[in-house]
């Protein structure tokens, strides 16, 4: 569950990646997931184990999360998506301010 700074419609398409915790070492695939209008999404078939999880939405910045997976379902709150990144780069720049000013 992840909700997005400024909105009340929480839905939109997200990637979730699995870190090993404290790197930048991705663990597998990055997953796509589609979040409906509270932000609760799902993302299936994660081994269980310790991991940094990193929830994306384009238009947001990234959130990592460190989580415990156990077997089964497993349900994680991933708090606030701060706005601002126009452009999918992950960084809130003077780019992001010129795509938002000619809109």
């Amino acid at each position: 569950n992840i909700t997005l700074e400024g909105r009340t419609n929480h839905s939109g398409n997200f990637t979730v990646a699995l870190y090993q915790p404290g790197t930048t070492a991705q663990i597998g695939t990055t997953y796509n997931s589609t979040a409906n209008t509270s932000g609760s999404m799902t993302v299936n078939n994660l081994k269980p184990g310790t991991y940094d999880i990193r929830i994306k939405h384009p238009q947001y910045l990234a959130k990592l999360i460190n989580r415990t997976l156990v077997a089964g379902a497993n349900t994680l709150t991933g708090g606030q998506l701060k706005a601002g990144d126009a452009n999918n780069d992950n960084v809130v720049s003077a780019l992001d301010f010129s795509i938002l000013a000619a809109t």
